[in-house]
């Protein structure tokens, strides 16, 4: 039995027996192999080559069972001869069909196909592997936290400009209050700007209710617009005394040096610091003169007191406005009082805090 890997085609049996007789062909019918025995010979050509189909083609096939030469014929040697084909010389393997040529470089495909090339072959395969695997995921990508923004710098800050106990004016328009807590008298006073170099204002101080004094006062700035300030006040006050002068012995007249009427002239000089919050400090030289409109005869032997006595007074301060704002600051004062009558304390000294702040 023959296998022919032409499907559908005639196949005839060449037997040559022996002692040089003429070769006879004989018929056995059209061949038609089962796909299994046709797919190994696919797989060795794939394999080994273009080389592997023709040992295969060249090979001798079995005789199927139920067909074949008659019994007394001796044995003889078959080829594979496709139908149309010359025969081949006696002693020569008979050539390959031409349908089971397989040009190098290329597959050799199934009968009555054409064949493909090895380039669409692989093409197929991959198409046929990347089909049947499952799909890779997308690559999962972790979230670039963005960088922040850096919060632009903040804007400078201003200098602290209210200012009370110093040389330096408050401006045209600016409004500005302080108060102030110590010994020997507690106060307050406010101030308006009437110009940039002109402020007007009104003060209170008090000898904790033994004596109240109703204040007030002109700034006159003359040096200004630099660290450096200077100013001229003029101050006057009406005060009030809880005891009359003939009973009090050594209070409110002989502590502060004042009298019913009050006229205090004088320099204020202020320097402020570099820095937005550095202290702003001060220094407030007058001239008092006390005006005292109640005098009474201490010597029974003296006569008639004068209806106005006058005294001379030098008070004296130092001290620093601490700003924490651009419109509040600290306010810590020191110094003393040179009173010149000798009804009152030769040398008072005086000292405060307090706090001065922008309306």
């Amino acid at each position: 039995h023959a296998e022919c890997p032409l499907r559908g085609r005639a196949v005839f049996l060449r037997t040559s027996g022996g002692g040089g007789a003429r070769p006879r062909r004989k018929r056995v019918g059209t061949v038609r192999p089962a796909m299994p025995s046709l797919r190994p010979a696919l797989l060795a050509v794939l394999l080994v080559g273009p080389g592997a189909l023709a040992q295969a083609g060249s090979g001798s096939p079995a005789p199927e069972p139920g067909e074949g030469a008659p019994d007394s014929a001796p044995p003889a040697q078959t080829s594979l001869v496709q139908e149309g084909a010359p025969a081949a010389p006696p002693g020569e393997a008979p050539a390959a069909p031409e349908a089971a040529r397989v040009a190098p470089g290329t597959t050799p495909a199934t009968v009555g196909e054409a064949p493909t090339s090895d380039a669409a072959s692989a093409e197929a395969a991959s198409q046929a592997i990347s089909e049947a695997s499952p799909q890779d995921p997308p690559p999962v990508t972790a979230p670039v936290a963005q960088p922040r923004p850096f919060p632009p710098p903040p804007r400078p800050e201003d200098f602290n400009q209210v200012s009370l106990f110093g040389g330096q004016a408050l401006g045209a328009g600016h409004r500005a209050v302080g108060a102030f807590l110590g010994f020997p008298l507690l106060g307050f006073r406010g101030a308006v700007g009437i110009t940039s170099w002109l402020d007007l204002g009104l003060g209170f101080e008090s000898f904790y209710g033994v004596m109240n004094d109703v204040r007030a006062f002109a700034r006159f700035n003359l040096v200004g617009g630099g660290r450096w300030d200077v100013s001229v006040v003029l101050e006057g006050s009406r005060a009030f005394f809880a005891q009359k002068p003939m009973v009090e012995d050594r209070g409110a007249r002989w502590l502060t040096g004042r009298r019913n009427w009050n006229a205090a002239p004088g320099v204020m000089v202020s320097l402020r610091g570099a820095s937005p919050h550095a202290a702003r400090l001060f220094a407030d030289v007058r001239y008092h003169l006390a005006v005292d409109t109640e005098p009474f005869q201490e010597d029974p032997l003296g006569g008639l007191p004068p209806e106005v006595v006058t005294f001379h007074n030098v008070p004296v301060r130092f001290g620093a406005e601490l700003p924490f704002s651009p419109t509040t600051a600290f306010l810590a004062q020191f110094g003393f009082d040179i009173h010149g009558s000798p009804r009152d304390a030769p040398f008072m000294p005086v000292i405060g805090v307090g706090v001065v702040t922008s309306l």
